[in-house]
């Protein structure tokens, strides 16, 4: 939730995000770069990025412009801010309402569907995140076997993947960068579609 939303060029996320923390844009600025310098150097910490790539995305380099796994941000985030998760997680439902009611009043967005929008976020909350991220984890490992049995990877890489995939948290890493295999994104009919 940051930056111009797409839906017009009259709503200001960062304003509204602001707005809720009761600080200026400049301030949530500050501490996002705040935070993203504290999630690189943890990503470089744990061996997930190299230090080039670090001081790249540092001096804003765009062709690094997503990390490949997640790193806490929210959580580097609420310390520069100096709140609580619970309160950053507050403040962006508050932005968020917002956001809604100036879409609903520049017409951008008829009431029902800001009440859809209203619902999809009340489901979310009742979602098991915990064991979603270890069903994920498992679908991982099996790929990365299933790669290594047909010979895509060898044991060395094997071991590396999975043990990189315990900095997640959940997410799947990025499989940009390389050539597109059988269940990258892009690939030859999704995942592993010789099955």
């Amino acid at each position: 939730f940051d930056g111009r939303s797409h839906g017009d060029n009259l709503i200001d996320n960062d304003q509204l995000m602001a707005d809720a923390l009761g600080i200026t844009v400049e301030g949530l600025q500050a501490a996002r770069q705040e935070a993203m310098t504290g999630v690189i150097a943890q990503a470089v910490d744990a061996g997930l990025m190299s230090q080039e790539q670090a001081d790249a995305l540092l001096s804003g380099d765009r062709r690094l412009n997503r990390l490949p796994f997640d790193a806490g941000f929210d959580t580097y985030l609420a310390e520069a801010l100096g709140i609580s998760e619970e309160d950053l997680q507050t403040a962006r439902e508050d932005a968020q309402a917002a956001r809604v009611e100036a879409l609903v009043e520049a017409g951008v967005m008829t009431q029902e569907q800001a009440d859809m929008a209203a619902a999809r976020s009340a489901v979310s909350e009742y979602f098991d995140r915990e064991a979603i991220a270890e069903m994920i984890q498992d679908a991982y490992a099996t790929a990365v076997a299933d790669a290594l049995a047909d010979g895509a990877i060898n044991q060395d890489q094997a071991d590396q993947l999975l043990e990189n995939a315990q900095n997640f948290d959940g997410r799947l890493p990025q499989f940009d960068g390389g050539p597109r295999g059988h269940g990258a994104p892009g690939g030859h009919g999704g995942p592993r579609g010789h099955r």
